[in-house]
């Protein structure tokens, strides 16, 4: 690292810029080394004072980037020659044990003492109840010499005293910054002055800020925080970061320098290099929008928000979702059961909707044995581009085999099998299937109580069927009252609905599995490809409760299930 003071930094405050390792959830840390290098020579011509670079932590599991751990030789070589400084990121819980204390012995191995270390900041993210562990693991670092932050998580869920009393902590162990973060992106300006007032009370360090944008609010936030005597404060490039996204660290430079006069502060780079970030935002979808703006005024975690949105759900599910977590009280943290709770619970406020036995046109489960009889095999056909590539010869597997034809939200293929049926499981899909056909020409199964009113008069004229759905985290069982399937997909539900139905062999097409040919993933299409996998898994220990059932896949697939080959059959 070349000399830069960053004590004399212009503008008041320190800038430290968090983009390699909070813009890294959205491509697993797997950034291009062009773009990188493009990134790091533009903060190093910005003048930014600290760029954090990923996390120090226990290996995890799974596919994971170059910037996501970053060790200590690659820290060296990038700071070599640049003039900031290196921070890493540790996420308290993470060296943690099962008893509650703090793993030293793996914390020994991340950090050598600073006299040898390149990294000069560890910042240390942790909530309230983590704050003991905070404490021991900073007197470990400080002991080594190193610069500790304290970077206090949720903030806007604490009261006076919890800052009080986490201030008081930071500076007996020894912090020599707490930072504090909004999480939920729900801080006005006036509640930056009082958090500020609040850790003063204990705390006499300095004290930083890192601000989301779900209110539109990063740039304004972290402005006052600065006039209230924050000495540090965080950006991204672009803003990016999950969901609404960070405050825009070039915003924050171009301000700070136009009030110096512009001389201060060169830009050319950074401005750039923003440019490319803003094809990745294109691409990956962070940023300020409706849902996110709502999540920040209830108080939702933003991961919420981003399982919500995407083809899965309607605009109205998404928020009729987030409603009921704000009611519930219980969606400050991000929890797969509390979002399969609140999807379960989310047509409560939608104002439009009817019970499905409104339906005139609704069958009973003896038609649907009917429809059923006298075949034990079923095609479930999923939306994968296999079923395009090799339509013809599933259409004369179909007229040579006559299976149950089960289409999974389609409502366009018309496969002229013997028994088929549309299966659907979401009001978006349903709306989706009944305005690309009108009335559908093939009977319908659908696994929700509710249906919206504007499509209750064209369902009218078509056979539905209802055998409900509930989603439950972790489990698959299709025999009770209810299919439980372990996440709101209808491939999973159309497949409990086979074995609830009593088939013997069923086959899946279409289920091709979200990982690109070339290699490359997105964290959006891994988390579905581990939703996949993780039913694969459940579904093999429900068949080997079963004597003489199979489940095999006759096109192309990623996962891990048992295959065949359609032309087998053709």
């Amino acid at each position: 690292m070349v000399d830069r003071d960053p004590d004399m930094s212009a503008g008041g405050f320190l800038t430290l810029d968090c983009t390699l390792r909070d813009g890294g959830f959205y491509c697993q840390w797997d950034f291009d080394a062009d773009l990188v290098e493009s990134y790091l020579d533009g903060v190093d011509e910005a003048g930014i004072d600290f760029v954090e670079l990923g996390y120090r932590a226990p290996t995890p599991t799974g596919y994971f980037g170059r910037y996501k751990l970053v060790p200590d030789s690659v820290v060296s070589e990038i700071v070599a020659s640049r003039g900031f400084a290196a921070a890493v990121m540790v996420d308290v819980k993470d060296l943690v044990g099962a008893d509650g204390r703090v793993d030293l012995d793996t914390a020994r191995r991340l950090f050598a003492p600073a006299a040898t270390c390149p990294v000069r900041l560890v910042r240390l993210a942790f909530r309230s109840p983590q704050a003991a562990a905070a404490a021991e693991l900073t007197q470990f670092l400080k002991d080594g010499g190193h610069t500790v932050s304290h970077n206090l998580m949720g903030i806007s869920k604490t009261t006076p005293e919890d800052r009080r009393r986490l201030a008081g902590s930071a500076a007996r162990c020894g912090a020599d910054i707490v930072y504090f973060a909004d999480t939920y992106g729900s801080l006005l300006p006036e509640q930056v002055r009082e958090i500020i007032t609040n850790l003063r009370w204990e705390f006499t360090g300095a004290i930083g800020v890192h601000c989301h944008d779900n209110l539109g609010l990063a740039l304004a936030n972290s402005l006052e925080a600065v006039r209230h005597g924050a000495r540090y404060v965080d950006g991204t490039v672009a803003g990016m970061g999950r969901g609404p996204g960070n405050l825009r660290i070039e915003q924050l430079l171009l301000l700070r320098g136009l009030r110096e006069g512009g001389s201060e502060v060169r830009l050319g780079k950074l401005f750039a290099c923003a440019a490319r970030f803003e094809e990745l935002k294109a691409r990956f979808g962070w940023g300020v929008n409706v849902a996110y703006m709502l999540s920040g005024a209830y108080g939702v975690h933003p991961t919420y928000v981003q399982e919500l949105l995407g083809e899965r759900y309607s605009f109205r599910e998404a928020m009729s979702t987030l409603r009921v977590l704000r009611e519930s009280g219980k969606g400050s943290s991000y929890s797969e059961q509390e979002l399969a709770r609140a999807l379960d619970e989310r047509y409560q406020f939608e104002g439009d909707t009817s019970p499905i036995t409104a339906l005139t046109s609704l069958r009973g489960g003896e038609q649907l044995s009917r429809l059923w009889a006298d075949s034990s095999r079923v095609l479930v056909i999923g939306a994968g581009p296999s079923v395009g590539r090799y339509r013809r010869e599933l259409q004369g597997f179909i007229d040579a085999t006559r299976p149950v034809v089960l289409e999974c939200n389609h409502g366009r293929s018309r496969w002229g099998a013997r028994a088929e049926l549309d299966v659907v499981i979401n009001l978006r899909r349903l709306r989706e299937t009944v305005t690309h056909t009108g009335a559908p020409q093939v009977p319908i199964m659908f696994g929700r109580s509710v249906v919206p009113n504007d499509v209750v008069s064209i369902l009218g004229s078509s056979d539905v069927f209802h055998v409900p759905c509930r989603v439950t985290p972790g489990r698959f069982d299709p025999g009770g009252a209810e299919i439980t399937i372990p996440a709101d997909v209808v491939g999973m539900y159309a497949i409990g609905l086979a074995l609830r139905q009593g088939a013997r062999d069923i086959l899946l097409a279409g289920f091709d599995g979200y990982l690109a040919d070339d290699g490359t993933v997105s964290a959006r299409s891994l988390h579905l490809q581990q939703e996949m996998q993780g039913f694969f898994r459940l579904l093999r220990e429900d068949l080997s409760r079963r004597s003489g059932v199979s489940v095999r896949s006759i096109l192309p697939t990623q996962y891990d299930i048992e295959r065949a080959s359609l032309f087998a059959y053709v």
